[in-house]
């Protein structure tokens, strides 16, 4: 099991889903309300997230996942959905 990034929760259950993993990742490194990180949740217009927020997901998804993302890729990505399909990609082809 992939184990969290913040050594600060360590109290909280991990998620075993990629999508759930990511969320809490996005909770946690932006504070934000778990109820809002939804798989159609929209980084800029529903996160408030920006640019500058987008390297600090790739660096969190880096040191979590083991892979090195494509930061262009990563910044590109509108909804928190798609951010899950694209860490998903990742680790099946990893896989492979």
């Amino acid at each position: 099991m992939i184990r969290p990034i913040d050594p600060f929760h360590e109290d909280q259950d991990w998620p075993a889903d990629v999508p759930g993993q990511v969320n809490l990742i996005l909770v946690r490194l932006f504070e934000l309300d778990a109820a809002t990180v939804t798989a159609s949740a929209r980084m800029r217009e529903d996160l408030d997230l920006d640019s500058l927020d987008g390297v600090d997901i790739v660096i969190a998804l880096e040191k979590q996942y083991g892979f090195i993302a494509e930061e262009n890729s990563v910044t590109k990505l509108k909804t928190v959905g798609e951010i899950h399909a694209y860490v998903a990609a990742k680790l099946a082809s990893r896989a492979s």
